[in-house]
This record gives C-alpha cells, sequence and structure tokens, in this order.
C-alpha cells in the first residue's frame, strides 16, 4: 500500500485556517495525510471554535504547533501551503518568504489568500458569517488544489 502524500498547512497566527484546511482536506480528501501548524502560537478565539463546533468542524482549542516545532520537520512533506491575507491585515510576505525559504528544497509550496477574521471588511459581519467566509475561501482553495493534484497524477 503506498503512503498518503503528507500536506503542510500553515497559517499566520493561531492556525485557525490551517486547522479549517486540514478539517476540508480530511472531509474531501482522505488520500492526503495533512497537518495543521502556524507562524505564531495564539490561542483560538473562542467564538471561532464555537461556530466550528456548530458547523461539525473539528477544531483543535489548543494553538497549532509553530514552523518552528517539532511536526513541521523539513523534507517530512510532500506539499506546503501558507495562508495569509494579503489585503494588508497581515505580513504575507515574511510567512511566505520563510515557508518558501525552509521548504521548497524537498516539498510544492503554495501561497493561498484567506481572509483573517478581524480585517475591517470584515467586521461588520457576525462571527458566524465570518467565520463562513474564511470556511467558503478555504474550501474553494482546497477543491482547486485537488483538482490540480488530481489532473497531474500519475494514471
Amino acid at each position: 500500500m503506498a503512503s498518503k502524500a503528507r500536506i503542510l498547512v500553515i497559517c499566520t497566527k493561531s492556525g485557525l485556517r490551517s486547522q479549517l484546511a486540514r478539517d476540508a482536506f480530511r472531509r474531501l480528501a482522505p488520500e492526503f495525510e495533512v497537518v495543521a501548524a502556524s507562524f505564531q502560537s495564539d490561542p483560538v478565539p473562542p467564538a471561532a471554535l464555537q461556530v466550528a463546533l456548530e458547523r461539525n468542524i473539528q477544531l483543535d482549542s489548543e494553538p497549532c504547533p509553530t514552523i518552528f516545532e517539532g511536526p513541521t520537520r523539513v523534507g517530512t512533506y510532500d506539499h506546503v501551503i501558507s495562508l495569509c491575507d494579503t489585503s494588508g491585515a497581515e505580513n504575507c510576505m515574511i510567512l511566505r518568504e520563510c515557508v518558501h525559504s525552509i521548504f521548497s528544497a524537498t516539498a510544492h509550496v503554495e501561497a493561498w489568500d484567506v481572509p483573517f477574521p478581524g480585517v475591517a471588511k470584515m467586521v461588520h459581519m457576525t462571527e458566524s458569517e465570518r467565520m463562513g467566509t474564511i470556511i467558503d475561501c478555504i474550501e474553494g482553495n482546497v477543491r482547486g488544489f485537488l483538482a490540480r493534484a488530481r489532473e497531474s497524477a500519475p494514471v
């Protein structure tokens, strides 16, 4: 039996978005093994955990390990995906340069633009609406990734 392709998903903040991506991959593509990590070790906001629970999405209440900790060792992933809001709410360039310099020699590296819950364009939304927007964005990216991966897979 062939081993599963491994994906590391890295969020700029608490790992909320990387955990959402991990959950989407698990539901849509069990043929991948996915690990969620973050650039900073911040706790996932309790309101986000509540909305995720209401939507049957599996999140960890503890912060994700950072990319500088154990489970994110270089050379153990086939794909590394960074998640960042490029609207200016976060410093995506630092994350993307760090991820690229650490992982590009051993893995396919992608960067996805995913909204950060606290950005100005989302403050008028309820927590549920913000999470829904983020979840939809992530699931769209996961579906696109899977379409590309399955298209390029050898027959």
